[in-house]
């Protein structure tokens, strides 16, 4: 019996160490509240770090992503601001032909095509000269009442854990396995050398 009790070590060490990483997956969300077993107190690391997530978080997709800069710089980069000044010169165009109206004819009369094309082209530099004042002005704005850090911690803490917990299956669940299956290969291989080593004593 001594051969085969060896040789069931490795399949013992296998399960344990399957089995243990099993268990720590599941306690990254369970159990939902806190458990009082023999003095020691368990909760799952996501229902109990929560609110800190949330705000780790909230700090991260504030810091990393800076969506009112990045709005910023889209509106201010050259295609952007072409196709911005294409639109506003269409706009320039249609209001002075528009309150041209009838005096078209009189006003053709004292001012040129050419000069009302150099005034035409003037009152659009002046704006386009005053687009990045605007949009700067504008993002701090945006920063002020969007409060990205608020928002998004609020929205994490706030999410129901089952829904958490099936997101977070969703995304990693090809990874939580591969984690269990190394918890048993790691589990085998120790017991090899367990077995080995009473091998060798024996």
């Amino acid at each position: 019996m001594e051969p085969l009790l060896l040789f069931c070590l490795p399949v013992i060490g296998a399960g344990i160490g399957w089995f243990t990483n099993f268990l720590a997956v599941k306690m990254l969300f369970r159990p939902r509240r806190p458990v009082r077993i023999l003095g020691l107190t368990f909760q799952g690391l996501v229902p109990k770090r929560q609110p800190e997530l949330a705000e780790r978080i909230g700090e991260l997709v504030e810091k990393e992503f800076a969506v009112p800069e990045r709005v910023a710089a889209i509106l201010t980069d050259e295609e952007s601001l072409a196709q911005f000044r294409e639109l506003l010169t269409e706009k320039v165009d249609a209001f002075v032909q528009q309150r041209a109206g009838a005096f078209s004819g009189l006003l053709t009369a004292f001012v040129s095509d050419e000069r009302m094309t150099q005034i035409k082209n003037a009152i659009v530099e002046s704006v386009m000269q005053n687009i990045p004042e605007a949009v700067g002005a504008a993002s701090r704005r945006l920063e002020e009442r969007l409060d990205i850090r608020e928002s998004v911690s609020r929205r994490i803490a706030g999410f129901d854990l089952d829904t958490l917990e099936e997101i977070t299956r969703c995304v990693a669940q090809r990874e939580l396995n591969h984690i269990q299956v190394l918890g048993g290969v790691l589990g085998f291989v120790i017991g090899l050398v367990q077995m080995g080593v009473v091998w060798l004593f024996l």
